[in-house]
């Protein structure tokens, strides 16, 4: 048996409420080993594999596993989806082909017989409608007699489904089955009752809601439904909810960490990353998959030391590293910056008056035109009286030294000090005349 992951993915009870699972693989070309995975918010993530013996036997050691969905997985891709969890102590299995999911037997589980109805009812309905399907693109659009019948037909199939599921819950009504079913229906009908109405409808520090793909659509619609307010606002409340339980806010975080750095907006991703991985709260660290997948974000996050070989082209025709452009003063505060971008205009008055009343405290103030045309950079800092240097390599977006700092959006401020570690990266020259006065330790030029 081979180990991989961490312990503290399992729920630890009881030794005596230790669930069993066993089952054989009845058909040729068998692997040689099977695979158990835990469903942990949106992602899958691999517990305990175990060799499948020359008869096609397998059995796992007795496993104390948190209630909620899981799989079984052959050859990596091939998987099948099970519920598990201490109120069925012995699960039996027979597979008679591939792909496990079509060939599945449940010989013990009540809880995956359940199951495993379940979807044999969503199979058949969707084979009557593949067979409504077929009819409804062969017959003739104006045989209206026809397609009434096939639209009826439709619903007649949909109804049944509803009425077998429905009886399902009934005969079940304490299972996780039944959990997952209602939780669902809940979400549905209050999304368009508003976010008040979804948070009531899941409980996001519910472990048994973090076992299964709800987590991943609970966290969405409180994303969506949040919309008019800003989303790192929303990120902090969903993290703070669960802050009491490492496992759930860990999920969240990588919740949020992956649908941010997918999908953006960037600024939300680095946000979180900032604040939530190489921040003051940071309550637990990431694990390797992610840390690998943020390492780039992770870089230019604050506490991060900035590389010193970047170069810096400056409009007075000088080029010089930033180990030596950011080791001049005490604090740098770099201000990225585009000729074309209005909100750059509002903030340029206030970053040049941080450069005169605190040049000779301590901080120098440098600028990164994101530009094209040199004309065009010279006519802003004439018209803006910028007295602070401005590097450009007129390359717009193109700017190396934007692809290094991980610049995704004009204005962008970043602070560091004397050794290029980044210590604050403000939202505008308000919050950057805050971080400034907090960490000078002489009085600003009058």
């Amino acid at each position: 048996m081979r180990l991989l992951l961490s312990i503290s993915l399992l729920l630890l009870i009881d030794a005596a409420q230790a669930q069993r699972i066993t089952g054989q693989l009845r058909f040729p070309e068998r692997p040689d080993s099977i695979t158990l995975l835990a469903t942990v918010g949106n992602s899958l993530q691999p517990l305990v594999s175990v060799p499948v013996d020359p008869k096609g036997r397998f059995m796992f050691p007795a496993l104390s596993l948190e209630v909620g969905f899981y799989k079984l997985a052959v050859n990596d891709t091939d998987r099948v989806d099970l519920i598990l969890g201490p109120h069925d102590p012995e699960v039996s299995l027979v597979f008679t082909g591939t792909p496990l999911q079509e060939h599945i037997a449940v010989e013990v589980s009540a809880e995956n017989d359940v199951l495993w109805r379940y979807k044999a009812i969503s199979r058949a309905h969707q084979q009557a409608l593949a067979t409504i399907r077929t009819e409804r693109a062969a017959a003739s659009p104006r045989d209206n007699d026809l397609l009434a019948q096939l639209t009826a037909r439709e619903q007649a199939a949909d109804a049944a489904k509803t009425r077998e599921l429905d009886a399902l819950l009934q005969a079940h009504p304490t299972s996780y089955f039944a959990y997952a079913v209602s939780t669902d229906r809940r979400l549905m009908a209050a999304l368009p009752q508003g976010l008040q109405a979804w948070r009531d409808a899941a409980d996001l520090c519910d472990r048994r809601l973090l076992r299964s793909n709800l987590f991943a659509k609970a966290v969405l619609g409180n994303l969506q439904l949040g919309a008019d307010r800003p989303m790192e606002q929303t990120c902090d409340v969903l993290l703070a909810q669960c802050r009491s339980d490492s496992v759930l806010w860990s999920a969240m975080r990588a919740q949020l960490l992956e649908l941010f750095n997918t999908h953006g907006p960037d600024l939300v991703a680095q946000y979180l990353v900032d604040r939530y991985v190489a921040g003051p709260d940071a309550a637990w660290p990431l694990d390797e998959r992610m840390r690998k997948a943020m390492n780039e974000r992770i870089a230019r996050s604050i506490g991060a030391q900035v590389s010193a070989d970047d170069p810096w082209p400056f409009r007075s025709g000088s080029l010089e590293r930033s180990g030596v452009v950011l080791g001049r003063a005490q604090l740098t505060l770099v201000f990225f910056f585009s000729s074309t971008c209005g909100h750059c205009h509002d903030q340029m008055p206030g970053v040049e008056d941080l450069h005169k009343r605190y040049g000779a405290a301590g901080l120098q103030v440098i600028g990164v035109a994101l530009d094209t045309d040199s004309a065009e950079l010279a006519t802003t800092v004439r018209e803006r009286s910028l007295t602070f240097p401005v590097a450009s390599s007129y390359l717009a977006w193109g700017e190396p030294l934007a692809k290094s700092w991980g610049v995704t959006a004009t204005p962008s401020l970043f602070l560091l000090d004397r050794d290029r570690r980044i210590v604050a990266k403000p939202f505008d020259h308000v919050e950057a005349l805050r971080d400034v006065e907090q960490r000078l330790v002489v009085t600003p030029t009058k």
